[in-house]
């Protein structure tokens, strides 16, 4: 399990700063900006993934924070590419 949490995380930062880096190239291209609510949403489950391994010893709950913004990901393509078909 500790293996499946330094992979999410890991994924989760390298995830982050390519939202950072493109924040500016999507939102040249729409009005609404869900990619910052997503950074923080990262940034978020990054430390608290940490917190909750760390300072308060849930190993279980600190792997399924870290996991969060994956899934998100995940759930989001499935619906993009459902509802583009």
């Amino acid at each position: 399990m500790a293996f499946l949490f330094w992979l999410f995380w890991i994924a989760d930062l390298l995830i982050c700063l390519l939202a950072l880096v493109g924040k500016g190239f999507r939102d040249s291209y729409s009005a609404s900006s869900i990619n910052t609510w997503y950074s923080v949403l990262l940034f978020g489950c990054a430390i608290g993934g940490l917190l909750l391994r760390f300072a308060f010893k849930k190993a279980l709950l600190s792997l399924l924070v870290v996991a969060l913004p994956l899934l998100i990901l995940l759930v989001w393509y499935l619906l993009d590419s459902k509802l583009s078909a």
